[in-house]
């Protein structure tokens, strides 16, 4: 029996006969469009010729994770009771894990707990984790994403390293290698970059406990593009699994995700709304654990009521939404394209002594930036209709916060062994051109 659905068959070769005949003498070719990684977006896929796919995991274990921010200047308390409602924590210290060891204790009634500080010490993270015995509370030591970021180790290669197989041996039965791969996103870095250097920043750890056989947690900085965020993450999870057989380990890994930061507007709540929504649908589409939700970094009892209402909308939409169709032939083509690019990058970065030696050399960080400021120019000259209309409320709105704006626009001047990798938001040129303009 027939239905309306019941299309016939056609070709490849018809279809591009067809379109050839509409374009009246111009080149196909001219159709293809390239992204700055030069991979191929075409005009229509068709079963014949694109049919690829890496083996695409549908998600549906998803949960939310509610982040809570400790600063030495917070001037709110936040009652135990505040919390407990979320399934999982993440803890953000901006300070010393030594300075707040034996002034603060780990609830226990949590699921899974992710606990973040700006600074670790060898004493402070082996008391740590003999008080905290559990597999469900994650320490995030990570001093690859440190010196990266911050442009120093914590103490230096040698110990900060030392330290690293000190606790995933010690501590082997709940020690979680955690890797934060964020900074690479969230500074601008192409989707072959990101997937290249999180490969490579994991193999620096996988060459240092090559026997691991443990949780890998993947914190993981999702964009706005629904398509492009799905296949990067399709492409990097496939060669994950492909680094992983290499070293024959029977670990197991998880993501935890969260929205990148270079796409929020300061000023624009709605255009973060937004930027936040589509980070959980591709999360709640690609293969994570975890998904942090946050809006601010809650200094004030006020930002930590935004954090409880975006929470709280996230987690009713997430239970309202239905997955969305991913196996396409377009995205499993740019999967493809995306895992064959970086993992030539990938080969390429550990042909030459791998990533800390690229970071002391300087390639990465110059690779990164050179793709940031096509990326912010790409997205300026897209949106100059927009930068108009917008300019007046943007105005008002700096001007009534001059102190905050003069802090996130002047440089941060310091020491550094190598040149730190620097998040990059791409209002930033937006936001210069109001606050200093005469």
């Amino acid at each position: 029996m027939s239905t309306p659905f019941d299309f016939p068959y056609i070709s490849a070769k018809q279809w591009k006969n067809s379109i050839q005949f509409q374009l009246d003498g111009e080149d196909y070719a001219t159709l293809i469009k390239k992204t700055t990684d030069q991979v191929s977006i075409k005009p229509f896929y068709h079963p014949d010729e694109d049919f690829h796919t890496l083996n695409w995991k549908i998600n549906t274990q998803l949960s939310l994770c509610f982040p809570l921010f400790f600063h030495p200047e917070r001037n709110f308390s936040i009652d135990a009771s505040e919390f407990n409602y979320s399934q999982n924590i993440s803890w953000h210290f901006s300070s010393k894990l030594s300075l707040i060891e034996n002034t603060f204790s780990l609830p226990k009634d949590i699921h899974q707990q992710f606990v973040f500080f700006n600074k670790y010490d060898e004493n402070s993270v082996i008391s740590f984790y003999k008080k905290y015995s559990s597999s469900n509370i994650h320490l995030a030591y990570d001093p690859i994403y440190h010196l990266a970021k911050e442009g120093n180790f914590y103490d230096n290669y040698k110990n900060d390293i030392k330290l690293y197989k000190t606790i995933s041996t010690q501590f082997s039965k709940f020690f979680s290698l955690f890797i934060d791969t964020t900074i690479y996103a969230q500074s601008g870095a192409t989707d072959v970059q990101q997937i290249a250097f999180s490969l490579a920043h994991l193999n620096e750890y996988l060459t240092i406990i090559p026997n691991f056989e443990g949780k890998i947690i993947i914190k993981w900085a999702i964009g706005t593009d629904f398509w492009v965020e799905t296949a990067k993450f399709q492409a990097f999870e496939y060669l994950l699994q492909i680094l992983l057989a290499e070293y024959s380990t029977n670990c197991s890994y998880e993501f935890f995700t969260t929205a990148s930061n270079r796409w929020t507007c300061n000023i624009n709540s709605e255009w973060n709304e937004l930027a936040l929504n589509n980070a959980l649908q591709i999360a709640h589409t690609i293969n994570s654990s975890f998904h942090e939700i946050r809006t601010a970094n809650q200094k004030s009892k006020r930002d930590f009521n935004e954090n409880k209402i975006a929470y709280n909308r996230s987690k009713k939409m997430l239970d309202e939404w239905s997955l969305p169709t991913t196996n396409t032939l377009f995205t499993n083509s740019l999967s493809v394209q995306l895992a064959e690019k970086s993992w030539e990058l990938f080969k390429k970065i550990e042909r030459n002594d791998g990533l800390i030696s690229q970071l002391f050399k300087g390639t990465i960080q110059k690779s990164i930036a050179e793709a940031e400021l096509k990326s912010t120019e790409k997205f300026l000259n897209n949106n100059k209709e927009y930068f108009i209309s917008f300019e007046p409320i943007a105005k008002e709105y700096i001007q009534n916060h001059t102190m905050y704006f003069k802090k996130i626009l002047s440089k941060n001047i310091r020491k550094t062994k190598i040149r730190p990798i620097i998040e990059k938001n791409v209002w930033t040129p937006f936001y210069r051109n109001i606050f200093y303009k005469k």
